[in-house]
């Protein structure tokens, strides 16, 4: 099964297949659309190229992602994903509880206390000297720190490599 929804409730929700998928050789695989997948691959694909051309491990990612089109100006969430956010928001109380966990699909890391994997750091606009521009949280970032944490994991326990994360690698 492979998803390609943003949803962070209906890829908690899936994990609750894995073992049995798994013991079925039944593949699972949530949230390979944009926002998820795009960075999880970039993401892993960094790791890899450090680890074998400089044998490093990965201790950071940084995504950054234009919200400006020539043609079209500023662009930015559609319609769908905000109306998604928005029956998100007036759920439940589990998944309300899903939405603020940054483990909510696992990965968790050093007990989960590591002040980078915190929510609040994705909610600072700063400038990045890197680049010399002003940042701000992409609209997806809440979901794709998670996906990238539970794709960690899974890479650990599955392949193996130490438990450091979030970044495929140690911190």
């Amino acid at each position: 099964y492979c998803d390609v929804s943003g949803e962070i409730p209906w890829s908690a929700k899936l994990l609750e297949f894995h073992d049995v998928a798994r013991d079925a050789g039944v593949y699972i695989v949530p949230s390979t659309a944009y926002a998820g997948g795009l960075p999880d691959i970039m993401c892993y694909a960094m790791a890899k190229e450090a680890r074998e051309k400089y044998d490093e491990q990965l201790k950071e990612f940084h995504g950054y992602v234009s919200m400006y089109q020539e043609r079209e100006g500023t662009v930015g969430a559609s319609g769908g994903t905000l109306s998604t956010r928005a029956a998100m928001a007036s759920g439940d109380a589990w998944v309300r509880k899903v939405m603020t966990d940054p483990f909510a699909l696992g990965g968790a890391v050093e007990n989960g206390e590591r002040e980078e994997d915190q929510d609040r750091v994705l909610t600072k606009v700063f400038r990045d000297g890197a680049i010399k521009s002003w940042v701000a949280p992409h609209v997806y970032a809440f979901f794709e720190t998670r996906v990238v944490r539970r794709s960690n994991e899974l890479h650990r326990t599955l392949v193996g490599g130490p438990d450091k994360g979030p970044f495929y690698g140690e911190k």
